[in-house]
């Protein structure tokens, strides 16, 4: 039986670890009470997005993350949200900016290789 082409075989290698950087954080915007759209709780002083994306110049994170999962504070409705496909984000409004939430936002469920900075492969947990 002639030897596989390099590159055809699939499936986990043994010690070998793959590195992807992504980058996890969060952006705001402050709601101007004027132009806030109607069906934005007057409380609510922020919009916010939580995110997961991909350093450049990789565009595509599908390869190795398959879902994200964003835990929002408990007094969000479903306040944890799994994104399954690109964009893996996350906006809500709110009465603060969230920025404290980007630390401790996100875990990751990951295609056969590792999605995550400093990781190995077939590793739990979130990188960035």
């Amino acid at each position: 039986m002639p030897a596989p082409k390099r590159g055809t075989k699939r499936g986990r290698k043994k010690g070998i670890s793959v590195y992807r950087p992504f980058i996890f954080g969060s952006i705001a915007k402050h709601l101007d009470p004027i132009t806030r759209p109607s069906t934005i709780n007057a409380d609510h002083t922020h919009q916010w997005t939580l995110y997961v994306k991909p350093c450049p110049p990789h565009p595509d994170l599908s390869y190795f993350i398959k879902k994200v999962q964003f835990k929002l504070h408990e007094t969000y409705t479903n306040s944890l949200r799994t994104i399954e496909a690109p964009p893996f984000e996350v906006t809500e409004t709110g009465w603060g900016d969230e920025r404290e939430a980007a630390d401790d936002m996100a875990s990751f469920e990951t295609a056969p290789v590792r999605a995550g900075c400093g990781e190995a492969e077939g590793e739990e947990g979130a990188g960035g």
